[in-house]
């Protein structure tokens, strides 16, 4: 078998199992004290020789049986003291181990080495690893224990502060019944009437029912005061979304200018609330000065000669501007001449100015009318043949993919018509049948009448009675010529009507022809869509630019002062019209309640057509009447 070596790569050999040394090394006491902490890569201690004795399988298997480094350490200068093994220096004899409570010990090193293990491989990471880890696992243990004693102590907590709570509204009871009794003991103590204690009670009783009311209004008028809120709060957050939707719709210019603006009114309200806290600050400092000036005869004497000398100091200093600006009366005159000239010049280029842009506003006005004339005519004229156009294109679609359908539903109808009318005619044969027994009938005498055996008709029957027979079957006959005359007409609409149809799949049975036209059609208004298109796009663009036209026309004259006086001028006059409109409607109102010639004909020619009315209806009647006697009264049979 091939040895091995017995170290991975690295600066210096280390052994590849978990025994600290091969066999047959013996440890350097004279090197113990350097410090052996170093881990994977660095120089091990000089423990052994210089050059590591190749390993063999078998020496690594024998090396497995876990013998701790100490041990093995212990036995290796057992064997080196024994044996006098070449290649080491001798251990130290047991003089130099010092010795303790156990026995003999090892020398130990100046540093921590001496504690450690001397080889740190993977098993004893993974024993610091599990040890490391069952402390972790322990202190989770004690935490979870811990938790858990907490959220049952918190359960316990709950309970008891329920407790507590259901304690305390019993000892409140309690305290109001035991209140209730002092109260009665002390009326039975001053030998108090019974009648006076329950009128008291009746009457705290009343009280408390009052207050249950009251509380009880209370708390409704609060729940309906909540709900009003809500119903503002959710009012108020619609209309913060649709301001959103709104501000989310505009263009960026319009979103900047609103941040602008909306950052200008935070600014605003900023100063007007710093000077709100500034007004009442002074308002505040004013009342303790007043107060001041209350308690201080003194101090409110020197305010009002402060007052008074600030008049007379207002005053003398008109006075001085008065005399400065005067100057001498021929200074006045020129002045007041050039003043009035120079009013005279601007009243008349105002005027001027006034009438210019008056004219222009009516100018402008009339333009605009006549744009918007021409824009509605031409854009309703091309919108209704555009919708007209679109409708019929929808029919024809819609006819020509239900064509199968309704070709289908109307051959069905026509041929119910003509099993209906096939129907009718039987019935109308029938009919003309026992009509022409019943004519024979009527036409009988009386003793003819009596010898049929008819079960209707016996010996028994009368005049009367055959009379109303006769009537009887005559109104049947009326009734069935009106059926006739109904099936006749019914009979030239449903020909009408099948001839219709006729045409109308002879048309529709070229599916070719119809199939270009419509699309001939379609292509047309393809084209005319275009048209309508392109003219709407100018005209919007027009109407753009005339609106753009308009409202700098409009802010120009906003700036007029001639114009805002015409303006005003104007709202003046719609007022004084207004006023007058609403006089003339007093007035009216007023003469009318005092003039009731109109109303007195009126009501005579109410009464007069009521006669009337009356009279028509009573002649009505009385007519009526007369015709019913005479057909109740007997009569000869034909």
């Amino acid at each position: 078998m091939q040895n091995r070596p017995a170290s991975r790569a690295g600066p210096v050999a280390r052994p590849g199992t978990s025994m600290s040394m091969a066999a047959g090394e013996f440890f350097n006491w004279a090197d113990s004290s350097q410090p052996n902490n170093a881990g994977v890569g660095a120089a091990r201690p000089g423990t052994r020789a210089q050059t590591a004795a190749p390993r063999t399988r078998i020496g690594t298997a024998a090396q497995s049986g876990g013998i701790p480094p100490r041990a093995q350490s212990r036995a290796q200068s057992r064997l080196g003291a024994a044996g006098g093994a070449v290649g080491g220096p001798r251990p130290p004899s047991v003089v130099a181990r010092p010795v303790t409570q156990q026995g003999l010990a090892g020398v130990r090193s100046q540093s921590r080495a001496g504690v450690n293990r001397q080889v740190q491989d993977k098993s004893y990471y993974m024993g610091m690893l599990r040890a490391k880890i069952n402390d972790l696992n322990r202190e989770i243990d004690t935490l979870n224990k811990e938790l858990e004693r907490g959220n049952h102590d918190r359960d316990n907590f709950l309970i008891y502060e329920k407790r507590a709570e259901e304690a305390a509204m019993e000892i409140k009871s309690m305290q109001g019944k035991l209140a209730d009794f002092n109260l009665l003991v002390d009326r039975m103590n001053t030998n108090s009437d019974l009648n006076a204690i329950q009128n008291d009670v009746s009457h705290l009783k009343d009280q408390n029912d009052m207050v249950a009311h009251e509380v009880d209004a209370l708390f409704a008028d609060r729940r309906e005061k909540e709900e009003q809120i809500k119903q503002l709060e959710a009012e108020l957050d619609s209309e913060k979304r649709r301001n959103q939707n709104l501000l989310n719709k505009l263009d960026q210019d319009a979103r900047d200018r609103y941040s602008e603006l909306k950052e200008m009114a935070e600014q605003v309200m900023e100063d007007a609330r710093l000077k709100q806290q500034e007004l009442e600050q002074l308002i505040q400092k004013k009342s303790d000065l007043e107060d001041e000036l209350a308690v201080s005869p003194l101090k409110q004497e020197a305010m009002v000669l402060h007052e008074r000398l600030a008049e007379l100091q207002a005053k003398k200093e008109a006075i001085i501007e008065e005399i400065n600006a005067e100057g001498t009366p021929e200074q006045q005159r020129e002045r007041l001449l050039e003043k009035v000239k120079k009013d005279n010049e601007e009243i008349a280029a105002m005027q001027r100015q006034t009438d210019e842009i008056r004219e222009k506003i009516e100018q402008y006005h009339e333009e605009l009318r006549e744009l918007d004339d021409e824009y509605e005519d031409q854009a309703g004229e091309k919108n209704e043949k555009y919708r007209e156009l679109r409708q019929k294109e929808k029919q024809i679609d819609d006819f020509l993919d239900s064509f199968d359908i309704n070709k289908a539903e109307e051959q069905e109808r026509v041929e119910r018509l003509h099993a209906n009318v096939v129907k009718l005619l039987g019935h109308i044969s029938r009919n003309w049948a026992q009509l022409d027994k019943t004519a024979v009938i009527s036409g009988m005498d009386e003793y003819d009448l009596g010898g049929i055996g008819h079960g209707k008709m016996t010996e028994a029957k009368t005049a009367p009675e055959l009379q109303e027979v006769h009537v009887r079957l005559q109104e049947e006959l009326l009734k069935m010529d009106d059926m006739e005359e109904k099936a006749r007409e019914e009979l030239e609409s449903l020909k009408i009507k099948i001839a219709e149809m006729d045409d109308e799949m002879g048309v529709f049975n070229d599916l070719d022809t119809l199939k270009e036209s419509v699309e001939q059609k379609r292509e047309g208004l393809q084209a005319e869509r275009s048209r309508l298109e392109t003219t709407v796009v100018e005209a919007r663009e027009a109407l753009k630019k005339l609106q753009a036209e308009s409202t700098a026309i409009k802010a120009k004259l906003n700036e007029n002062d001639a114009y805002q006086q015409v303006v005003n001028a104007e709202k003046k006059l719609q007022y004084v019209e207004q006023n007058n409109y609403a006089l003339r409607e007093t007035v009216e109102a007023r003469s009318a309640e005092t003039n009731v010639g109109p109303v007195k004909e009126q009501v005579l020619e109410m009464i007069a057509n009521y006669n009337t009315t009356l009279v028509t209806l009573a002649a009505t009647r009385v007519g009526s009447a007369t015709r019913v006697a005479m057909a109740n009264s007997p009569q000869q049979p034909y």
